[in-house]
């Protein structure tokens, strides 16, 4: 019954795990294209800088928040990936511990057939 319950919240657990890979999956793509974005952005700012000697002080303070921004969705995702490697370690670990808890039910009952063999006296 217990070994029943903990395979029925390690399913629960593997298919959030899915769900959440996916969804990691979907942001990794969403800040690629961002960074790709902030690199035009860049590219096309610093080509502009060139046409104007009177703004080439604003646009280099851009230039240096645009690339900060850049390294700023360089960590998130990274920081996204490390959070995907955790979610497959745990459904992982979720799984394993599926199978621990199956195991641990089929001795509990192996365990109480034994012992039901034998009769205490009175």
């Amino acid at each position: 019954m217990v070994a029943e319950e903990i395979s029925g919240l390690s399913a629960s657990s593997s298919e959030s795990s899915s769900k959440i890979s996916a969804i990691i999956a979907k942001s990794l793509t969403s800040v690629e294209r961002g960074k790709e974005l902030v690199e035009k952005t860049n590219k096309t700012i610093s080509e502009s800088a060139g046409y104007s000697a009177d703004n080439t002080k604003m646009v280099d303070e851009i230039v240096s928040f645009v690339d900060a921004q850049r390294d700023s969705a360089e960590d998130i995702l990274k920081s996204i990936r490390a959070i995907g490697e955790m979610v497959e370690n745990n459904a992982a670990s979720a799984e394993e511990n599926s199978a621990i808890s199956t195991n641990l039910g089929e001795c509990a009952q192996s365990l109480m057939d034994m012992v039901a063999q034998f009769k205490l006296r009175k």
